[in-house]
C-alpha cells in the first residue's frame, strides 16, 4: 500500500479541498471521481502532534492499493501508512444510496461511529499503537 502524494495534491488544488474537512473532501471526490475509489472512515495518528488519534476519512483505490489523502493539513504532516486505521469503507454506489440520489448528506462522518463496537476497537488499537510509538503506556486500559 502507498500514498500517492502527487495525485492527492493535484486533486486538492483542482477541487479546492479544505483543511480540517476530510469527510466532506473525500465524500465529494468519491462521488465525483472514478467508481473504483472507496471512501474510507477511520482514524489517523499524528506523530507531529504528539500522537493524537484523529477521526479521519481518506480515499483508497482497492485495485492498486493506493491511498489518496485529499485533506491539505493531513497531507502536509507526512504520515506513514501505519498511522492509518480504517474502520468502514464505502463504494461510490453505496454513498449514492446514502444520499437518496441527491449527492448531499446531512452529516459527517457518514457512519454514526461513537456508539459502534468496531469503532471503539479501532480507536483503542490506534491509541495503543500511538503510545507504543511514543514509548509510553496508557494510564487507563
Amino acid at each position: 500500500m502507498q500514498i500517492n502524494r502527487v495525485v492527492s495534491q493535484r486533486w486538492i488544488d483542482h477541487y479546492g479541498c479544505m483543511p480540517q474537512e476530510c469527510f466532506r473532501n473525500c465524500f465529494n471526490l468519491a462521488l465525483r471521481k472514478t467508481p473504483v475509489l472507496s471512501y474510507i472512515e477511520g482514524f489517523v495518528t499524528c506523530p507531529d502532534l504528539g500522537y493524537f488519534v484523529i477521526d479521519h476519512a481518506w480515499l483508497l483505490n482497492p485495485e492498486t492499493d493506493t491511498v489518496y489523502e485529499v485533506t491539505p493539513n493531513i497531507l502536509d504532516c507526512n504520515y506513514a501508512l501505519d498511522n492509518y486505521h480504517p474502520v468502514h469503507a464505502y463504494t461510490a454506489a453505496a454513498l449514492r444510496q446514502l444520499t437518496w440520489g441527491t449527492g448531499r448528506i446531512a452529516r459527517f462522518p457518514v457512519t454514526l461511529h461513537h456508539y459502534r463496537t468496531e469503532w471503539k476497537d479501532a480507536e483503542r488499537l490506534a491509541w495503543d499503537k500511538a503510545f507504543a510509538a511514543k514509548g509510553t503506556v496508557p494510564l487507563v486500559k
